[in-house]
């Protein structure tokens, strides 16, 4: 089971539950397996950590450290705030990025919850971003994308009872059918239910359920997103619960047959899961014969134990829900794949003669020269991640910067970049594809050869941020440095 892996890095996760079961135990991993730091990303990693012990409690049968936690979470806020512009807004990758209404609204969700947690947010900040939506609010404009941030920041007034019922009312009896999205819809429904209107919201929650589409906006969102995004607030609301069970049943179906998920669809398929544990189940199982009641269950065998074999059996009247998750390093190099994206790297000196990386010499400086091409037609934003061997490190980009114009004067023109990153191991630079403009990108950085040996080269690797089914991955290679 484990024989694609290195040894001792393989792991195998098995989760059962009487309920539908989100691959619980898989998206708390993934939790801390996006280390990049936009808006969106940072606020999709923390808003589950709210609730992680809860979730983790029942899922995974441990707790992670209270303090470590909300040391965490801390971290989270602080970067996000960071991120808020002077009108209280906030922006992409710093505070003079483009406000973005919707995702201003989405790390106020966050924060709102986060305050109702116990966790400090400043009083300022927090009172400008809440102004800022009722400020947005005001401007009456109600295209399809307004529609969609205009039900959010409702959705986040209501947690804290500043949203107008007027308001509320006027966008669920003028607009309910024009909302662009399944998610729109649940947060009208839920604001509703907040305000007593519990007709109208199981009218907005019922319009939610039968959709089956969502229009074009920039929400960061998907169906898989659209629909695990209406469960939780459904489950939240308490109404409709004869309409869950099938509901849990399509998101963990869609969910469970997909191979990547983007950070909007892990957290909100978190928030799902911590609010179905209010739903009652009995789950009934024997593993090599011995009782085992807790519903959800999890079960994390070592590699003895499954080459031994495990055998689990339902003793229960009803169905078990099951997920097994394998992880660990391949044993195999990962051959070059284009999905969507295609990319490849290649080194020269400084004056542009190429380099072969096997034939490095100690303290040689390299300029590493990234290029691909987005394959699709719509507006894309990518993130390009290119891991350095042990042997490299990045040159400081400062005097990256002192080269000479006649030196560098062989470069293409570079692309312009959202957001870059020169870290210890890795270069990281974010991207607008725009359809209209050239779907190619040049990227490049220093590098200097410093440690002698052989080392084995990482692939440069592409991905759209909120798709990452779409990706391109470059070939691996060897360095050698003497």
């Amino acid at each position: 089971m484990l024989a694609d892996y290195l040894p001792g890095t393989g792991q195998a996760r098995l989760s059962f539950s009487s309920r539908p079961t989100l691959n619980v135990p898989e998206l708390l991993a993934e939790l801390d397996r996006y280390p990049y730091g936009c808006l969106e990303q940072t606020t999709s990693r923390a808003l589950p950590l709210l609730y992680f012990n809860e979730v983790a409690a029942a899922w995974v049968g441990q707790n992670a450290s209270e303090a470590g936690l909300r040391a965490r979470v801390q971290e989270a806020i602080q970067r996000i705030l960071t991120l808020q512009d002077a009108g209280g807004g906030f922006g992409l990758w710093n505070p003079n990025s483009e406000v973005e209404n919707w995702l201003s609204a989405y790390a106020m969700d966050f924060l709102v919850r986060a305050r109702q947690e116990k966790y400090l947010i400043p009083e300022l900040a927090y009172q400008h971003g809440l102004t800022y939506l009722q400020e947005q609010l005001n401007e009456r404009a109600f295209g399809e994308q307004q529609l969609g941030w205009r039900a959010y920041a409702l959705y986040v007034l209501a947690r804290v009872q500043k949203a107008a019922i007027g308001d509320l009312r006027y966008l669920h009896d003028n607009h309910l059918q024009k909302l662009p999205t399944a998610l729109a819809q649940a947060q009208l429904a839920a604001s509703l239910a907040r305000y007593g209107e519990l007709e109208r919201a199981k009218e907005a929650f019922t319009a939610a359920l039968n959709r089956s589409g969502r229009m074009t906006v920039r929400d960061y969102g998907s169906p898989l997103r659209d629909r695990a995004a209406l469960l939780a607030l459904l489950a939240e609301s308490g109404l409709l619960p004869d309409r869950l069970p099938q509901l849990a049943e399509e998101v963990a179906a869609d969910f469970n047959q997909r191979r990547y998920s983007s950070t909007q669809e892990q957290a909100w398929l978190l928030l799902a899961a911590h609010a179905l544990l209010k739903q009652p189940g009995q789950l009934k199982l024997a593993v090599d014969g011995q009782a085992v009641t807790a519903d959800p269950f999890y079960l994390s065998p070592t590699a003895g134990q499954l080459s031994k074999g495990l055998t689990v059996n339902n003793q229960g009247d009803q169905p078990a829900w099951t997920v097994m998750n394998l992880s660990g390093v391949p044993s195999a190099a990962q051959p070059p794949a284009q999905n969507g994206f295609s990319i490849s790297r290649r080194y020269y000196t400084r004056t542009g003669k190429p380099v072969d990386p096997a034939q490095l010499r100690q303290n040689d400086l390299l300029v590493v020269v990234i290029t691909g091409e987005a394959q699709g037609k719509e507006e894309q934003q990518a993130l390009v991640v290119d891991l350095l061997p042990a042997g490299l490190e990045i040159e400081n980009p400062r005097l990256a910067h002192n080269a000479s114009a006649t030196e560098i004067a062989w470069l293409p023109e570079l692309t312009q970049t959202l957001h870059t990153e020169f870290r210890d191991d890795r270069f990281v630079a974010a991207l607008d594809l725009d359809a209209a403009q050239s779907r190619k990108f040049t990227l490049t950085y220093l590098a200097r050869a410093v440690t002698p040996g052989v080392y084995q080269q990482p692939a440069a690797y592409i991905e759209d941020m909120y798709k990452p089914w779409q990706f391109g991955r470059g070939a691996m290679g060897t360095v050698k440095v003497e």
